[in-house]
């Protein structure tokens, strides 16, 4: 059974306020409509929040809502791993401005905690490069970086690489991304 407060949330979601975070999953869980159809993103912490939310979305159909589709996952049990891992991702992005994006809504975003973020342009070249990018894997990047290319290099735990390569390949108008392999954490 939906609570009020979280009732009253979908029911703001519905009149189109769809930028407040959930009350019970905060902004790891994230809606857009598209038409008569719900789309729902994120991540929550176990299989019954997982259920719950599934509850919660059966209980719109008819308000207005024909479909929905559900990407939400359940999150690992990663507390012993924290720390272990690190993996950088490299945004590859066709103006500074659309980079520049990028870098403010990685900053924001809950999930995504970066131990190392940069721009990397024209001006900065192989030189920013070679301190944010393992030796074996810079030949590779600085071959993606045609032209006017502007880079977004962010390093984090390897934990909250899954949420941060979502933010860039679902919510920034990416060119593409690579994932370098995880590395042992300083």
């Amino acid at each position: 059974m939906m609570g009020d407060r979280v009732a009253a949330w979908w029911s703001d979601v519905l009149a189109g306020h769809q930028d407040q975070a959930h009350p019970v999953y905060g902004r790891d869980v994230k809606v857009k409509l598209d038409g008569d159809r719900m789309v729902v993103r994120g991540e929550v912490s176990s299989k019954d929040d997982l259920h719950e939310l599934e509850s919660e979305l059966e209980g719109l159909r008819g308000r207005g809502i024909k479909a929905f589709t559900l990407k939400v996952r359940v999150a690992p049990d990663t507390e012993d791993d924290e720390g272990v891992l690190e993996q950088t991702l490299v945004g590859v992005f066709d103006s500074v401005e659309k980079a520049q994006f990028a870098v403010e809504l990685l900053k924001e975003h809950a999930g995504v905690r970066p131990k190392r973020l940069a721009l990397v342009d024209r001006r900065t070249g192989k030189r920013k490069l070679d301190e944010l990018i393992p030796a074996e894997y810079a030949d590779e990047i600085q071959a993606v970086r045609k032209g006017n290319h502007v880079l977004v290099v962010l390093t984090v735990d390897e934990v909250d690489a899954f949420s941060a390569r979502e933010v860039l390949e679902e919510e920034t108008r990416i060119i593409t991304s690579i994932a370098l392999p995880p590395q042992r954490s300083a």
